[in-house]
């Protein structure tokens, strides 16, 4: 059975109710989990270094201040979570280079949400996937 679920994440109302989902799932499986949140942060063009400087770092505590929240509900259901945060438009790149450096041996994802899991994005990485590792994926 499945023991270390990969979550990612991006705080749309469609991510938080998919977390509730898999924190039950996980329970019923004695699981661990990883959450990852991703961003997607494009920054102005021409905009001045201490302006994306400023931006990365809002997007950071932002991503600080979601995940501890994550923990603190994965806790109190008794599930060991960890957190990872990466700021890159290359999701699916992502989200297959923290399955396996974390060790990852499911995939959850939402359907869809503000970064947008679409069916070719989800299409994309069950084909990366397949080709590279033996991590399943599941869309809840």
């Amino acid at each position: 059975m499945f023991k270390h679920f990969l979550l990612p994440v991006d705080g749309s109302p469609l991510s938080d109710s998919t977390f509730q989902k898999v924190i039950t799932f996980a329970q019923e499986t004695d699981a661990r989990m990883t959450v990852l949140h991703c961003g997607s942060h494009a920054f102005p063009v021409g905009a001045p270094a201490p302006i994306k400087d400023r931006l990365a770092q809002d997007a950071q505590h932002h991503a600080d201040r979601y995940l501890k929240g994550v923990v603190r509900k994965a806790s109190a259901a008794g599930i060991k979570c960890e957190t990872a945060y990466v700021n890159s438009d290359r999701i699916v790149k992502v989200i297959m280079a923290t399955a396996e450096e974390r060790g990852c041996d499911l995939i959850l994802i939402a359907p869809h949400g503000r970064w947008g899991v679409q069916p070719h994005t989800i299409e994309s990485l069950r084909e990366s996937i397949l080709s590279v590792s033996d991590i399943s994926l599941v869309v809840v």
